[in-house]
């Protein structure tokens, strides 16, 4: 789908002559896009897209609303998409666990105006109870992503998600990561798609989705997944520097680290990936063909190198492959210019890099609780009522997600259970039905 208009209205191309964070690219990039619904629920990293949007659009322009969870959040993008509407939902990693039951048939059905999920993954679990890569949830759902490499490309990857959507009737999911969301830099100004359909499409059953109907859309699903992945071919967010026997295949924003790390491309080819599923298969192929061993430097799990190395293997390449399997890259945690460092000079010693440091920053759940926040009486007085029946040791204390997390540091010391977001009554339920000898 090719833009109707090269140029941006006037007050969206003026925030583009000053360097934007790669989060605010993204929001800018799906008012580019003519989006006219988001929704989610907040939470790090993602909510700083939805707060950019919100800060550079009117009412009448676009429609803003937190939902009550991201199931919730989802299901009113669907209803925006079949009434042909864009559609955008902001969520963080275990959000999507949550939105995962109607995705999964979502896909199944497709939809009309294009949807677009910005998904904020978490490595190193600065704000997260986890630190999952929800990567493998797109693939359960058989949902495309992609991952922006560079932040002066975000906001015109935007516009193409959702372009892509359209043209496929797929919903296309944005992964970012802390680094390329807090990345501060000029930004090209994106492209505008036409406007949207803006009307439901009736026909019979176009949008039932039942027993009878689901392996017949299914097939219709993987076709649509096929003819994306052959636009993907050709995606000019894939990009190859360099050259040499020497290969790094860098996924989405990890290519500012590989840059930082490596200084200079001599003797080694960067491929920089942002078509992470569906792969583009014919043309990876053909990089790694003149590759003798390609390092996979991606951020959460071993996403794209289980399937680089499955490609490796049918179609029988001499291509080594090195990353989080085989250990040479750690597997848990954000990634580092030192671990990267420390990989590069075994994938290739002749490079012969020096060891790098680290910069250090406090976590959020490290840091005590604001003066003056109103936790703060609350939890005292939550101590004191435990004292005055039977002491600390006679209570179980079991927390949330959220900021009162931090009233576990000292010297509160408040919490002996704490999981997700809404769990505290069923394990407090579960406890007492169990017959825990404690409040």
């Amino acid at each position: 789908m090719s833009p109707a208009n090269p140029s941006l209205s006037q007050s969206l191309a003026e925030r583009f002559q000053s360097p934007l964070r790669g989060d605010h690219a993204l929001g800018l990039g799906a008012l580019a896009a003519g989006v006219s619904l988001v929704t989610g629920y907040p939470g790090s990293p993602a909510t700083p897209v939805f707060d950019a949007i919100m800060g550079a659009s009117a009412p009448e322009q676009c429609k803003l609303h937190w939902a009550a969870n991201e199931k919730v959040a989802l299901e009113m993008a669907i209803g925006a998409s079949l009434a042909g509407q864009r559609a955008l939902v902001v969520l963080k990693s275990v959000g999507l666990n949550v939105a995962l039951d109607p995705l999964a048939t979502f896909s199944l059905s497709g939809g009309f105006g294009g949807l677009v999920i910005l998904l904020g993954d978490d490595p190193g679990g600065w704000g997260s109870q986890n630190e999952q890569d929800t990567r493998w949830l797109c693939r359960t759902a058989e949902v495309p992503l992609v991952e922006p490499t560079r932040a002066e490309q975000a906001a015109n990857l935007m516009v193409q998600a959702f372009a892509w959507s359209e043209r496929h009737g797929l919903p296309i999911i944005v992964r970012i990561t802390n680094s390329l969301g807090s990345e501060r830099t000029m930004v090209q100004p994106p492209w505008l798609l036409p406007p949207a359909p803006g009307i439901f499409p009736r026909k019979r059953d176009r949008w039932v989705v039942l027993p009878a109907t689901v392996v017949k859309r299914h097939n219709t699903l993987h076709r649509r997944l096929a003819e994306l992945a052959r636009a993907m071919e050709t995606s000019p967010y894939d990009t190859v520097a360099g050259d040499g026997a020497t290969g790094i295949l860098s996924v989405g924003h990890t290519l500012g680290r590989v840059r930082q790390v490596l200084r200079r491309e001599q003797q080694v080819s960067i491929l920089s990936l942002s078509s992470v599923w569906p792969l583009p298969e014919e043309s990876l192929l053909r990089w790694l063909g003149e590759r003798q061993r390609v390092l996979v430097v991606e951020e959460g799990g071993a996403f794209v190198e289980g399937q680089v190395r499955s490609l490796v293997q049918r179609h029988s390449l001499p291509t080594t492959v090195l990353g989080q399997e085989t250990r040479t890259l750690p597997a848990e945690g954000e990634l580092t210019a030192s671990s990267l460092a420390s990989a590069l000079n075994l994938l290739a010693p002749e490079l012969g890099l020096a060891p790098q440091g680290e910069a250090h920053r406090s976590m959020p759940s490290r840091v005590p609780l604001c003066e003056g926040c109103g936790y703060i009486p609350l939890f005292e007085a939550l101590i004191a009522a435990m004292e005055q029946h039977g002491g600390r040791a006679a209570h179980i204390m079991v927390g949330e997600t959220g900021c009162m997390v931090r009233a576990n540091l000292p010297p509160m010391r408040l919490f002996d259970v704490k999981y997700g977001l809404g769990s505290g009554l069923g394990m407090g339920l579960g406890l007492a039905v169990a017959g825990a000898r404690q409040r």
